[in-house]
């Protein structure tokens, strides 16, 4: 059942309400789009550039009431999308097991790399994911994200985003990556301790 709070903004909101469900297929939730024909108003976008692996394309879509489309296609630029990105996106699209069974492994990998993040000293965890990456947080974030990066390890620095002060995005890998972000983890704050 979608969140209370969800249709309370849909019954209470006479305009448009756009659902980003661009990490859905990581989060086990109960997708907005059941709610399209109930809710005129509501926009739900989704992207194949998450769970299908395939963000060199720039291909999402919409699920919306007919009318709501209408408009969209009234504002859109023609040919706004290439034969190339069409042939991609069908092809990610025959690929859907395949893509379940990533989708299962980034999951199951995310719990486990929380989990052992979890314990480490110095380190926390700022939100349960719902997605394929953790963000955590740890004193001199910069400093430990250059020095994963000099060992190769490519994570993502959020320090200078608001309210993400010292804050580092791990994308999930396949599970020898997690295991050598986390041996370098490990090993870099423990220098750092003095452990």
């Amino acid at each position: 059942m979608l969140k209370q709070r969800s249709k309370k903004v849909l019954e209470n909101w006479k305009g448009i309400v756009v659902v980003d469900e661009a990490y859905i297929e990581f989060s086990g939730a109960v997708s907005a789009s059941l709610l399209v024909e109930e809710y005129p108003g509501l926009v739900v976008t989704r992207t194949l550039s998450k769970a299908f692996g395939s963000a060199g394309i720039r291909l999402g879509y919409v699920l919306a009431d007919p009318e709501v489309i209408d408009l969209f296609l009234k504002v859109k630029l023609p040919y706004n999308l290439n034969a190339m990105t069409q042939k991609a996106g069908l092809e990610a699209m025959e690929s859907i097991q395949e893509a379940i069974e990533d989708i299962d492994l980034i999951v199951s990998e995310r719990e486990r790399l929380e989990s052992e993040l979890a314990v480490i000293d110095g380190l926390e965890i700022v939100t349960d994911s719902q997605a394929n990456f953790i963000l955590i947080r740890c004193e001199e974030a910069r400093s430990v994200y250059e020095s994963l990066f000099d060992k190769g390890i490519i994570i993502r620095d959020r320090g200078t985003q608001h309210g993400l002060g010292n804050c580092l995005r791990v994308s999930v890998g396949t599970p020898e990556e997690n295991n050598q972000f986390l041996q370098e983890l490990i090993r870099i704050l423990g220098e750092r301790s003095g452990k």
